[in-house]
Order: structure tokens, then C-alpha cells, then sequence
């Protein structure tokens, strides 16, 4: 992104940003296209100096650093990019780099960019002298410069991210005949049995043989993924054009094969892992109806109720390999799990008793390792809620949820219109197993607080703050 100060710096009209901006977007491209540093240099409002308005640098080679972007420079110390400007042709020269042990001469090409008959800006391409010298490398450069003259296109279309070093690029003339590859395109055409694609037609029956899928990508016409002779590849046509007319053909070619096969790994790995979850979910929900069961057999009230909150223990686990079950690896919605939770206590109540849920706040993303501390915290809160909160005989309570993204923590609070807390509630010494479990899972798995408070004479409140650290926040209001 450009500086606000950088665009103050230049003489431009509002016309003249638009056409700098085409240039500017289409750089990283063109650098990793041609193996060279790019620069676009602007006439500063002073007198006499230069704006080095944006510069970029290739992923393909290494050059030792300069100048950087929105750097202002004298005019006379920049002698080839002061005659582009004043005689708005190309010319070709060399220049140092570097200062020190790092000093480096290398080669630089100008182009000016003409706009109503001036000259607005010089981009300049800059490589080494064994670049410059390679075989085919004027092609780049011809290809390189007519893309930047090209005025009629949309430089942030998709095809134009950068290059990597091992993507193979062809260059077509406007005949459609290939008259450049590099060297890991000719790596890849042998693969497919061609030795070197130089000099023949793009769609030459030698080139496309092997090919046994072709997919062209929704809504990106000139970009296609084929698989040929073992081999996944994805090739992106950039149609290169002047005043309209077209010149030729840039091809990029990138080999994905072992992307795609460590893609396959994923999913079936994904799959089996849901699968797991969704056997283990079974078989725990078997678990809970066998423990309802039995405690519906018992006849003395302390072993049904001790059967009846595993149960409700075991049911909560369930939960958690289901939501694991449609996520195999993935994050987990605090929310969500949660609200799962607070509408399976439907079946630890009483049939007369009515429960009013009310569920308000932000969201945040646990991690698979915080799902199960997380969600046996929560269910054993709204375990010891239901046992504990409506022993007055009434008819009816409310069980509240809310969830606060802090910006050091999450803030948890889980909260009822019961009875309160006893006079004589202490957290840290209270023996009860459901509190034990609560204070293990938030503290020692989930590395959080837990606190339990009387609420303002309306219920009791159970306040869980975890931090930020393995978790991701999520601004959504449910």
C-alpha cells in the first residue's frame, strides 16, 4: 500500500493516479516474472527531484537492498531514468547498488509511461548481468514491458499474484508458438515427455497428450487445473495486448501435485476422525440411556440421583464428539457448544418444570484440545443449577448464559433466578464433587478462574474467565 504522504509528494492529475495504480498493482507480478527489482519513479513537486513512488523486489533471486519505496532522490544522480523522462524513451544502462562489500552493478531497462503525450512516471526493471544475458530473457522483457503499457485490463484480477520459484512460465507470440520456457517448465514438459516446448504451438498435440482432466476454476476463464501424466498442474493464461491488439501469451504452470495429495491425506484423515467421533457419540449416548435405566430401577434417592447426574455427565461428552463429529480437527464455537448444552438439561428436570432459557453475547473459537474441559465445566454448572437452584417448588426457573470478549480474556457467565447460595457457601473448601470437577477443568485444563456469587438476591451466578491465549475471538451476537 502507498503512503498518503508518497501521493502528495508527485505531480499527478486524477487520471494520471488511476493509470499509476494499474502499474503499482501489477508489479510483484512483473518482478517475479522478468527476476528483477521493479521501480516506478514520479516527479516530485520539487524542483529538480525524484519520488521513488514504489518499488519491488522478486521472490525468484536475491538482490542486496536500496532504496525503499516513497524515498525522494536528486534527479541528477538518476541519469537514465532523468533522459526517459526528458526524451520519453527506453534506454538501457548499468548502476550500483549497494554500498560497502555488499556494492553490486547491475543491469537497468527504463520504460516511460505516457499519458496525453508526457511523460508521467519511469519504471525501471533491474537484474543482473547474467540475467540479462540468459537465453529467451529478451522475450521477457518484451512480454514484461507490453503488459505494463497495456491500459484496457484490471491489474487485481487473481491471475496476476506473484510467481514462485519453482512455477514453471512459457511465453507465446501472438501466433500462439511458444517461444520461451524456463527451467522448471522444461522440468515438467519432460515429465511429460517432451524435451524442450520451444517452437511449438501452445495446443500442440505433443504438449497436451497426456492431459486426462482439465478444470477450468469458477468464475477465472484463464486459469485451469489439469492433471497429466501423473502430474496436477495449474496453469494460468495472461493474454498479453497493445492498444487492444493482442501480442501473445504468458503461461505460468504450477506443479500442485504433492499439495494436492497432502489435500487427499487431509480429508481422509478429516473423515476417519469424524467418523471416530460420531461411533464414540453413539456409544456414550448408549452409556447415558443405560445409566437413566438403571437409576429408574434403584430405589434408594441418593444412588438415582448419582445415576442420574452421570448420565447427564455422560450426555455432555456426547456432545462434544458430535460437534467434533461435524468438524473432524476444526475450531469449535464457544456459543454454540454451550447453548448445545444448556438444551440438553431438558432431560435432568422434572416433566412439570419449565425452564426459560436466555442466551445473549459475543462468541469465541476453542481450540480441539479446550472442547472437553470446556464443555464438562459448563454442564457440570448447569448440573449442580438443576439440583440445587429450584428446591423451593416452584414451577418454573430461568437459566442465563452470556459471553464477553474482554481484550485480555473471555467472560463467561452462566446464572439462574434460583435460590442463592447458602450463608455459609465457601468455593475453595466445599467438598461437593460438581464444584471439585468445575475448579479442575477451568483451572487446570483450560488455564481460567471460576468464581460462585449469590446474584444481587436473584439466583446464583458462576463466573468462568479464560484467557486469550489459545482461543480466537469471534464478534458475534447470538
Amino acid at each position: 500500500m502507498i503512503k498518503a504522504d508518497t501521493w502528495r509528494q508527485c505531480r499527478l492529475t486524477g487520471s494520471e493516479t488511476v493509470r499509476l495504480k494499474q502499474i503499482i498493482n501489477l508489479l510483484p507480478f512483473v518482478a517475479d516474472f522478468a527476476n528483477a527489482i521493479v521501480n516506478v519513479y514520479v516527479p516530485s513537486k520539487n524542483e529538480g527531484e525524484l519520488v521513488l513512488f514504489a518499488t519491488e523486489r522478486p521472490h525468484t533471486i536475491f538482490f542486496v537492498s536500496g532504496p525503499v519505496g516513497g524515498s525522494l532522490l536528486d534527479l541528477q544522480e538518476e541519469p537514465l531514468v532523468k533522459y526517459t523522462f526528458e526524451k520519453g524513451k527506453s534506454i538501457h544502462g548499468h548502476r550500483e547498488i549497494g554500498t560497502g562489500a555488499d556494492e553490486a552493478s547491475i543491469v537497468m531497462i527504463t520504460m516511460p509511461i505516457i499519458s496525453d503525450h508526457r511523460t508521467i512516471a519511469v519504471v525501471t526493471i533491474e537484474t543482473t548481468e547474467e540475467t540479462i544475458n540468459s537465453e529467451g530473457y529478451g522475450h521477457i522483457i518484451k512480454a514484461a514491458t507490453d503488459l505494463i503499457e497495456d491500459t484496457s485490463r484490471d491489474y487485481t484480477e487473481e491471475i496476476y499474484r506473484p510467481i514462485g520459484e519453482t512455477d514453471g512460465v512459457l511465453i507465446a507470440d501472438r501466433h500462439d508458438r511458444i517461444v520461451f520456457a524456463n527451467l522448471a517448465a522444461q522440468r515438467i514438459y519432460r515429465v511429460l515427455g517432451v524435451s524442450n516446448p520451444v517452437g511449438m504451438l501452445r495446443r500442440d498435440r505433443m504438449l497436451t497428450r497426456h492431459v486426462t482432466s482439465e478444470t477450468v476454476k469458477p468464475g477465472q476463464p484463464n486459469e485451469k487445473e489439469i492433471t497429466a501424466g501423473g502430474l496436477v498442474l495449474v496453469m494460468r493464461e495472461i493474454p498479453v495486448e497493445a492498444s487492444g491488439n493482442p501480442k501473445g501469451c504468458i503461461v505460468v504452470v504450477e506443479d500442485v501435485t504433492a499439495l494436492r495429495e497432502k489435500e487427499k491425506e487431509i480429508r481422509i484423515q478429516k473423515a476417519v476422525i469424524r467418523e471416530i467421533h460420531h461411533r464414540v457419540k453413539n456409544n456414550l449416548q448408549s452409556i447415558a440411556s443405560l445409566l437413566n435405566l438403571q437409576g429408574r430401577r434403584m430405589k434408594a434417592p441418593e444412588a438415582k440421583e448419582a445415576l442420574k447426574e452421570s448420565a447427564g455427565r455422560v450426555r455432555s461428552i456426547a456432545t462434544i464428539h458430535e460437534y467434533l463429529s461435524n468438524r473432524g480437527t476444526d475450531m469449535v464455537d464457544a456459543m454454540s457448544l454451550a447453548q448445545n448444552l444448556l438444551n440438553n438439561i431438558e432431560a435432568m428436570v422434572r416433566p412439570d418444570f419449565i425452564i426459560i432459557r436466555r442466551i445473549s453475547g459475543d462468541t469465541f473459537q476453542l481450540t480441539p484440545a479446550m472442547t472437553t474441559g470446556f464443555a464438562l465445566a459448563i454442564n457440570e454448572i448447569l448440573l449442580n443449577i438443576i439440583k440445587h437452584a429450584f428446591n423451593d417448588n416452584r414451577v418454573r426457573g430461568t437459566i442465563g448464559l452470556t459471553i464477553t470478549n474482554e481484550e485480555d480474556c473471555h467472560r463467561l457467565v452462566v446464572y439462574d433466578d434460583g435460590c442463592g447460595l447458602p450463608d455459609d457457601f465457601d468455593l475453595e473448601n466445599s467438598r461437593s464433587l460438581g464444584t471439585t470437577l468445575i475448579k479442575n477443568f477451568i483451572r487446570d485444563d483450560l488455564g481460567g478462574t471460576f468464581i460462585m456469587e449469590n446474584n444481587d438476591g436473584r439466583g446464583t451466578r458462576a463466573v468462568i474467565t479464560l484467557p486469550l491465549d489459545n482461543s480466537s475471538r469471534e464478534e458475534v451476537n447470538v
